[in-house]
């Protein structure tokens, strides 16, 4: 018989006190073609003499120690060393649930396919997430994937995972494991087994958080591996299993279009800054160059009068007036120049202002349209889930009445046919009696002259037809009581059908009292569900 080999990889560092048990946990496994990877970070205490001991007494362990970058890291290299059929990958200080786990999942059936099997394991100490001695976490679907982790200890991957879905993204150092299950049910169908596979121990690094990077990251992972139009209305409704991410990647589209817009508003405010103080040096130079040109005409006209005063005061007259009317004219052009400066920067600012209030206006819009079709899309959406919800309740009120109708229907012919089987047979058994009977008289008349002699074997023939009919009578007694038996029988299956009909009457009554919306929110807990010590 052909068996697969299933090869397990265990990351290690300095994890001495325990590595020891799961190195058992694999060698007494009853499944025989295993080759068990361990991939140490260069470990400093006695974890290495104590997998080196137990790799000469089971030639299927090899192991690889060097420095590593992490605990993904560390996973990578042993997906390359890897030659099995099917990878497992298991925690340093984890255990199999018992010696038949591989065994089991052979005989069902589950190597015979490339697919990702999964299935339970119970939890050994608490954590924020799960309780001692607790089972997780059964099924998932894709929406619960979304929401939290399945159990890496309870996965196994076919081969050829390496090159179809690749190896761990090590930017995530805690949760890459998650990030690589989305990837791989956009790639492999998914199956469950109710099997418990291991032992999870809590305590690890993955047991205290998640990665904000991959909850950064999620809504645009999603739309990248599973290939996602974004442009696609179905994807946004709400009984898409892509709703929530999708619902998240519009909420950061909306945060990043406030983010622009709060930087473009800065920017605003810092053009405006930096013309007003263009503005002001320019005056200060102007004014300046102003005082500067007064001062120096002023000397030139002081130095004149001074030369030409006692011979040119007609002159001087005529040189002061027209000193008087240059300044003048100075004055005026240096008012004018200050004036139009002072117009040319008030309509700036007020264009400046107008485009400002104009963009904060479009963006105001634009944000009250998005704000209604999101309450238009959420109300439409409640309308089709009550419309679903009373179609539902009439389609169950619908069965409800033809199961009890088909019930009732199978109940009367049930106990006509009875009825029916019962006449018969009573029919039947007093037709051969009397047959019996007149046989009986017609041979006693026929041969009693003949066979007197006889008269005590006749005796013994009659007495055993006495017992004959006695038997005909208790069987009919057996019969009358198979009968109300069965009548019996009908009536707790009617009950019990009653009883189920309540239980639907129940369920119907929950769901509508009971309404689950779905959220933009993430839930990242500690779901990476593996840890390294």
């Amino acid at each position: 018989m052909f068996l697969p080999k299933i090869t397990i990889i265990t990351p290690t560092f300095n994890i001495g006190d325990s590595i020891e048990t799961t190195l058992l946990s694999v060698a007494n496994q009853t499944y025989t073609n295993i080759e068990h990877i361990i991939v140490d970070g260069a470990s400093t205490d006695k974890t290495l003499p104590t997998i080196r001991k137990y790799q000469k007494q089971h030639k299927n362990i090899r192991l690889l120690t060097e420095k590593d970058e992490g605990i993904y890291h560390a996973m990578n290299k042993g997906m390359d060393l890897c030659t099995g059929d099917w990878i497992y990958f298991m925690g340093a200080d984890d255990t199999f649930y018992n010696e038949n786990v591989l065994t089991d999942l052979f005989e069902q059936g589950l190597f015979s396919e490339e697919h990702v099997i999964y299935g339970n394991v119970m939890i050994k100490g608490d954590a924020p997430w799960a309780k001692d001695n607790s089972i997780y976490d059964g099924p998932f679907t894709l929406e619960k994937l979304f929401k939290w982790n399945i159990c890496h200890q309870s996965i196994l991957y076919p081969k050829s995972v390496k090159s179809l879905v690749g190896y761990y993204n090590t930017k995530y150092k805690v949760t890459s494991d998650w990030d690589y299950n989305f990837r791989c049910w956009a790639k492999y169908k998914f199956t469950y087994t109710e099997k418990i596979i291991a032992f999870f121990a809590t305590g690890g690094k993955s047991s205290q958080g998640g990665d904000y990077s991959l909850y950064l990251d999620f809504p645009d992972n999603v739309v990248k591996y599973f290939d996602l139009d974004i442009h696609n209305g179905d994807l946004y409704q709400g009984t898409s299993p892509f709703f929530y991410p999708l619902a998240k990647l519009r909420e950061n589209e909306y945060l990043s279009s406030i983010r622009e817009l709060e930087e473009q508003t800065v920017r605003l405010n810092q053009h405006v800054a930096d013309q007003q103080s263009e503005f002001n040096e320019s005056f200060s130079v102007m004014q300046m160059q102003h005082e500067e040109s007064k001062a120096a005409l002023k000397s030139e006209f002081d130095a004149k009068i001074t030369n030409l005063n006692s011979a040119q005061e007609n002159i001087l007259r005529t040189i002061k007036a027209e000193h008087y009317a240059i300044l003048k004219n100075m004055e005026k052009m240096h008012e004018r120049t200050v004036n139009g400066f002072k117009v040319e920067y008030g309509q700036i600012i007020s264009n400046l202002k107008t485009e400002y209030d104009q963009y904060i206006n479009y963006l105001k819009t634009e944000h009250a349209q998005f704000v209604t079709g999101l309450r238009t899309a959420h109300n439409q959406e409640v309308a089709s889930l009550n419309l679903k919800h009373d179609q539902r309740a009439a389609d169950l009120k619908t069965n409800h009445d033809q199961d009890v109708a088909r019930v009732k229907t199978e109940y009367e012919v049930l106990i006509a046919n009875i009825k029916a089987v019962h006449s018969e047979s009573v029919e039947t058994i007093k037709g051969g009696y009397e047959g019996i009977i007149k046989s009986l008289h017609a041979e006693q008349k026929s041969f009693w002259d003949m066979y007197q002699q006889k008269e005590y074997e006749f005796m013994k023939i009659n007495e055993s037809n006495l017992q004959h009919i006695d038997h005909l009578a208790r069987t009919i007694a057996e019969k009358d009581l198979n009968y109300a038996e069965a009548i019996d029988k009908t009536k707790l299956d009617i009950e019990k059908l009653r009883s189920e009909v309540a239980a639907h009457k129940e369920v119907i009554n929950s769901m509508v009292n009971s309404r689950t919306w779905k959220t933009g929110r993430i839930l990242l807990a500690p779901l990476r569900l593996f840890r390294r010590k």
